[in-house]
């Protein structure tokens, strides 16, 4: 008989192998799909453009050798 310690052991080791065999299984056999594959809409290219949103601004890419 084994102890409830090694039993815990077992069961979590069990369920390591059953998520890493799942995910293995979806990644051979999944279907070929555009974007992140949820089909959720939720993506900045589907999503409608707001007129009213502000640009985004980069900055830091300038020059070290630039003096001004």
């Amino acid at each position: 008989m084994i102890d409830w310690q090694t039993a815990i052991a077992l069961m979590i080791v069990t369920g390591a192998a059953g998520a890493l065999c799942y995910r293995g299984w979806k990644t051979v056999f999944a279907t070929p799909s555009t974007g992140c594959g949820t089909q959720c809409s939720q993506c900045p290219s589907s999503m409608p453009q707001n007129p009213h949103s502000r640009q985004l601004v980069q900055l830091g890419n300038e020059s070290p050798n630039s003096m001004d």
